[in-house]
């Protein structure tokens, strides 16, 4: 395939510039030397419309307010700002583009997790996102499942360290003895995630016999799995806790 020559004549004879608007009757002044030939860079630079270069340079003035409007730093760490809490088993702080709208421009998102003592973060998974999991502090076994059943990671994660979850995988955590807190990078400004276990498990609506089936487990564990911990929200207290034992006979009692 020939190469494109920018220069051809055909495009060096149409940008040619035009010449001069002077009578069809004038002569050159006595003396004058004819004019040096333009170089190729010069004579056929491309101009672009008055109302095309407005546009652009008002399109980016919007982009730039629009841009220096935004937000570009948001705490994760404050309390308040928690969209889950257990006294007995931690916190989670999601941050997406909904509370901060530049993420939009990365296509990215954050989570932080601060699981307490034994605390264990209801298994999920990403609907929409790949996953960057980076301790901070402490340490977790962590379990990672792909989407066909099969275990791609069993093992500790400790501070420092950094473990890729891909979308559709299955995540379990459980904080060791000093607790455990991490930060998660996703791919999606708008990271849809589902639980296993706790009162927003995508299972709650199943039948436990679809569950047995599914799982290979048996009937009692299907029911255990579909109905336990319906008093916690995506992170359960330890199992012998007081929280975990007020739970259990409230739902009992219920």
């Amino acid at each position: 395939m020939a190469s494109w020559r920018p220069w051809s004549r055909a495009t060096r004879c149409s940008l040619r510039p035009a010449p001069s608007s002077t009578s069809a009757g004038s002569t050159k002044p006595t003396g004058s030397s004819p004019a040096p030939a333009s170089s190729p860079s010069a004579s056929s630079s491309f101009s672009f419309p008055s109302s095309q270069v407005q546009y652009q340079t008002c399109q980016r003035d919007v982009d730039r307010h629009n841009v220096c409007a935004m937000e570009v730093r948001h705490s994760v760490e404050r309390l308040d700002q928690a969209d889950v809490y257990s006294p007995g088993a931690g916190r989670i702080t999601r941050l997406t583009s909904h509370k901060f709208p530049v993420l939009n421009l990365v296509q990215m998102s954050a989570v932080r997790v601060d699981l307490y003592q034994d605390a264990i973060m209801s298994p999920f998974w990403n609907f929409n996102a790949h996953s960057a999991m980076y301790g901070i502090r402490g340490s977790a076994r962590v379990q990672v499942a792909s989407d066909n059943g099969t275990t791609v990671f069993d093992d500790v994660l400790r501070a420092g360290q950094l473990l890729i979850v891909p979308q559709g995988y299955l995540v379990a955590t459980k904080a060791q003895g000093e607790g455990f807190q991490y930060i998660a990078f996703e791919t999606n400004p708008d990271t849809m995630v589902s639980h296993v276990a706790g009162k927003n498990s995508v299972l709650s609506d199943l039948p436990a016999a679809v569950i047995a089936s599914s799982y290979a487990i048996s009937m009692e564990e299907a029911a255990e799995l579909k109905n336990g911990r319906k008093h916690e929200l995506a992170v359960l207290t330890p199992a012998g806790s007081g929280s975990y034992q007020q739970g259990q006979a409230g739902s009992a009692q219920q």
